[in-house]
C-alpha cells in the first residue's frame, strides 16, 4: 500500500481505484459541509446542489459548523432532507455519527494502528441504541453481517463494532 493510500474496501462508487486518506477525509467533509444546511430545515435543491462542490474549507472548520448547527437541534423529530431522502434529526445525525466512528476506526486499522480511536464513552451510547435496531441498520447497508463475541468481558467498543461487523482488532 502507497502512503496515504487507503486499501480497496475505501474505493467509493464509480471510482475504480483506491483513494488516498485525503480523498476519504474530503468526502466525508462534504457530507458534513451540508448539515447546517440540513438542520436549519433547507433541501439541497433550495441551497444548490453544487454548493459544496469543488475546494472546501479544512475539515476541521467544517465539522465545527456541523457541531455548532447541532447544538441548536431542540426537535430530534423535525425532517430534514438528506440526498437519499426525508428523515427525522435524530436519525441523521446518528448516521453521520456511526459514520464517523467506523470510518475513524476503520483508517487506524488500515494505517496500522493497534488502538482503536472509538472511546468507550461514545462506544456504549452507540451499541444501547443501534443493538435494538441492528438489522434495520444491516439492512441499509450500514452494518455488516455480525462477529462473534469472544469469551469473557468484551469492552463497549467492542460490543459495537463486532455486533456491526467489524473486526476491532484485526491484528490479533
Amino acid at each position: 500500500m502507497k502512503a496515504n493510500t487507503l486499501p480497496a474496501e475505501f474505493t467509493t462508487r464509480g471510482s475504480d481505484h483506491p483513494p488516498s486518506l485525503r480523498d476519504v477525509v474530503n468526502a466525508h467533509a462534504y457530507d458534513d459541509a451540508w448539515v447546517p444546511d440540513m438542520l436549519a430545515g433547507r433541501t439541497m435543491a433550495e441551497v444548490g446542489q453544487d454548493k459544496y462542490d469543488g475546494d472546501l474549507p479544512e475539515p476541521a472548520q467544517i465539522v465545527a459548523a456541523a457541531c455548532a448547527a447541532a447544538r441548536t437541534v431542540d426537535d430530534a423529530a423535525a425532517t430534514v432532507h438528506c440526498r437519499f431522502g426525508a428523515v427525522d434529526v435524530r436519525e441523521s445525525l446518528l448516521q453521520l455519527i456511526i459514520a464517523r466512528s467506523f470510518l475513524a476506526h476503520d483508517i487506524a486499522m488500515a494505517l496500522g494502528s493497534r488502538a482503536c480511536p472509538l472511546p468507550e464513552e461514545l462506544a456504549r451510547p452507540m451499541y444501547e441504541i443501534t443493538a435494538p435496531e441492528a438489522e434495520r441498520w444491516r439492512s441499509y447497508g450500514v452494518f455488516r453481517t455480525p462477529l462473534p463475541f469472544p469469551d469473557g468481558h468484551v469492552s463497549w467498543r467492542d460490543q459495537f463494532l463486532l455486533m456491526a461487523g467489524r473486526d476491532p482488532h484485526p491484528f490479533l
